[in-house]
């Protein structure tokens, strides 16, 4: 009975994996700073967000950026 039940609940767990939807796969762009205009730089990057319009929004920690590049 035991075995049955044991059986029972793999078979179930199985048929549940199988009906998961896949979901998308993305992939970093190492280059996406260099679009940045005026030779911006970042911090520390402490939340990243996309609008409705496909508008990536980039929240940084600007107190983070190194001397030698706050100039830029």
């Amino acid at each position: 009975m035991v075995v049955a039940i044991a059986i029972a609940l793999v078979e179930r767990h199985a048929a549940g994996q199988a009906n998961r939807t896949q979901v998308p796969l993305f992939e970093p762009d190492p280059l996406w700073s260099q679009a940045l205009p005026n030779q911006w730089v970042t911090g520390q990057v402490g939340g990243l967000a996309v609008d409705s319009h496909d508008n990536v929004w980039v929240f940084h920690r600007p107190a983070t950026i190194p001397d030698g590049e706050k100039g830029a």
